[in-house]
């Protein structure tokens, strides 16, 4: 089973030395038997398979997860997005050739093209045999043809520069020991065994059973394993579905693996669904490989790869592959197993001229990673530290890196702590969280105290903080203060209000179509005037950090309200559809105010052209001065050529 992630096996748990005993593997003898059952016959190709080709669209994503929405409320964003065509072809001896007919790419960013890593087939061709094949890394030897970012679907096509079927010697082809392999009982426990589904065609009828499988809690060795689900055709015993993920399981870890597992997790999920076909064996149909990386210093900051094919048009007849398929090998024809030592699986390419031309495509670009599938899709497979479910955990974790260090103009360097408390099964879906901090230039403490709930498509959270906030308008939607910059080169491009406040907010998602969320806070806050401390960074030159804007101080009661459809569709990326939102937010008391701003955003592609935009309009309604409140924009906000804030008042729309 080859997954395309390179670091998404670096960091897992650790499991020390010494094998279970045979009696703990299997809840039942019912259940060893089934198991036993599978072993056999998922190992072993079915006599009536030769061979089979078919039609694969993959698309390949990357993307982040961010709560730029709201604390709770997350939304991935896609910053690079490729579709890829191939034509894959599997013979029952092991050999597989995925041949890359088509490709188009779009990037939000500066972009190099998957291709340039992968040396091997990303597909998974069949799930018989005893080994899992995941690929680590790869050599670049595919060129990448330079091509504006964010350019239309036919730009940035990957250049063929190598012969077909050449493989770098730097590739690194693991092997995950099968859950059904000989070896099993000494590195897996198995559970479930419940049937599912019953799946009718007519009058033939195939029974669906779910099997769970675990790695041991105590390994002598180190071994690359599986947990999740794998669902079986209780008949054939044969597999038809595995969801789960891949961990690299060690006895002992070098202090360079405990120090990276500390600093950042990843984790390579795998959902691989399979298809009836003559009534005989089960063949891919669908196929998503994803890694996923989150730090404690930042839990609502959580980078993607995702990969999604989906495999049509299959040919199931040696006959007539005998004249599609030239390329593959007739030395050996045998069924096995186990991997054959001459097997082959190839990856090529057909010529630029082909690769440009295509346009046979099923899917919007952008619709399989970015509208039908989100990260939490494999919550229930995860780390337990990333599940939802199981005992209540404490852990160190920030939602953001700027609850535990930042640097601006302000607070100078502002140092602190964060921690979650999920309750998990003692308290469903609800989570406490505190962080805290110095201001050391300000010498003054903020932070916050939150809890949070989660019901089904209701979320509750009430939060209490004093924070340093930002007055920006028209920000970009992964736009955080650079702490960094202003520390470096005294560039701190933001102005600032102390702000104390404590807020309860309600949020649900609509069951309509559009899936839109709504969500309603009220609390009571209160704003004061803060200044510049610190003259400039460290790299300043002849600059100095700007005088930080004047506020009106006072408290009042907040309430804000707002309703946003397809929230997932930023405009600012590459996800496709269209999106909208309409904000309401005001104040009661001594500051009194009532904005309204609406966003319109666009992105489709049709055909070789992609079109896409984003609106938005701001109205304040006051009779004080509020300085915090007005709108105020220019450079940082894509106005290029403009200065810094140059245009301000009451009334404001911004389209691009």
């Amino acid at each position: 089973m080859r997954i395309l992630l390179a670091t998404a096996l670096a960091a897992a748990p650790m499991m020390s030395a010494q094998s279970q005993a045979r009696d703990t593997v299997y809840p039942s003898a019912a259940l060893r038997a089934l198991v036993a059952y599978c072993a056999r016959n998922a190992a072993v190709v079915p006599p009536s398979l030769n061979a089979y080709r078919a039609v694969v669209e993959s698309e390949i994503a990357l993307m982040v997860r961010s709560n730029a929405s709201g604390p709770g409320v997350s939304a991935e964003r896609l910053l690079q997005v490729e579709q890829v065509q191939s034509a894959l072809t599997w013979r029952a001896n092991g050999n597989v050739e995925q041949r890359i007919i088509g490709h188009r790419m779009q990037s939000a960013t500066a972009s190099l093209s998957a291709l340039t890593y992968f040396q091997r087939p990303w597909l998974v061709p069949a799930l018989y045999g005893h080994e899992l094949p995941i690929i680590l890394g790869s050599g670049a030897h595919v060129g990448a043809r330079a091509g504006q970012a964010g350019g239309g679907p036919g730009g940035n096509n990957v250049s063929v520069d190598r012969p077909a079927g050449n493989t770098s010697a730097r590739d690194t082809l693991a092997h995950a020991i099968h859950p059904f392999a000989p070896e099993r009982e000494t590195v897996y426990t198995f559970s479930g065994g419940d049937t599912v589904a019953v799946l009718r065609a007519g009058p033939h009828a195939v029974t669906v059973v779910r099997i769970i499988v675990a790695p041991q809690t105590t390994l002598s060795r180190r071994a690359l394993l599986f947990r999740g689900e794998i669902d079986v055709d209780a008949d054939r015993g044969q597999i038809v579905r595995m969801r789960g993920q891949f961990l690299d399981v060690a006895p002992r870890r070098s202090l360079v693996r405990r120090a990276l597992a500390t600093a950042v997790e990843t984790v390579a999920f795998a959902e691989l669904v399979n298809a009836e076909f003559d009534g005989q064996f089960w063949l891919p149909t669908y196929q998503r490989l994803e890694g996923q990386a989150r730090s404690p210093l930042s839990t609502d900051f959580r980078p993607i790869v995702r990969v999604v094919s989906r495999f049509r048009e299959h040919v199931v007849d040696a006959t007539r592959l005998a004249v599609l398929d030239t390329t593959a090998s007739r030395d050996d024809e045998t069924t096995t197993g186990t991997r054959l030592a001459g097997t082959r699986a190839r990856l090529t390419f057909a010529t630029r001229d082909s690769l440009d031309d295509f346009s046979t495509w099923h899917f919007a670009l952008g619709a399989a990673t970015s509208t039908e599938v989100i990260a939490r899709d494999f919550d229930d497979v995860a780390p337990d530290a990333w599940r939802p479910t199981g005992a209540p955990r404490l852990d160190w974790r920030a939602e953001r890196v700027n609850d535990v260090f930042r640097f601006n103009r302000v607070e100078g360097a502002f140092v602190g702590m964060a921690a979650e408390l999920n309750l998990r099964d003692a308290a469903p879906g609800t989570t406490v969280g505190v962080n805290g901090g110095i201001a050391w230039a300000e010498e003054t403490a903020r932070g916050a105290l939150w809890a949070r709930t989660i019901r089904g498509p209701w979320t509750l959270t009430a939060r209490y903080e004093r924070s340093l906030a930002n007055t920006n308008d028209f920000r970009p939607l992964l736009d955080y203060e650079q702490s960094l910059s202003a520390m470096l080169v005294t560039a701190d491009d933001y102005d600032y209000v102390d702000r104390h406040a404590a807020t309860l907010l309600v949020a649900r998602a609509l069951p309509v179509r559009g899936r839109p969320l709504w969500h309603l806070s009220i609390g009571s806050a209160s704003d004061g005037a803060e200044q510049t401390r610190i003259p400039n960074g460290i790299l300043h030159f002849d600059s100095a950090f700007r005088t930080n804007r004047p506020v009106t101080s006072g408290r009042y009661l907040h309430y804000a309200t707002g309703i946003e459809l397809h929230p997932n569709v930023s405009g600012e990326f590459l996800e496709p559809g269209v999106g909208a939102g309409l904000w309401l937010d005001g104040g009661a008391g001594a500051l009194r105010w009532q904005r309204i701003e609406t966003r319109w955003t666009l992105r489709q592609t049709r055909g070789a052209w992609s079109y896409g935009g984003r609106m938005q309009a701001i109205a304040l309604f006051t009779q004080q001065m509020l300085p915090q409140q007005l709108v105020e924009f220019g450079e940082n906000e894509g106005l290029n050529g403009y200065a810094y804030k140059e245009f301000g008042g009451d009334r404001a729309m911004l389209a691009r």
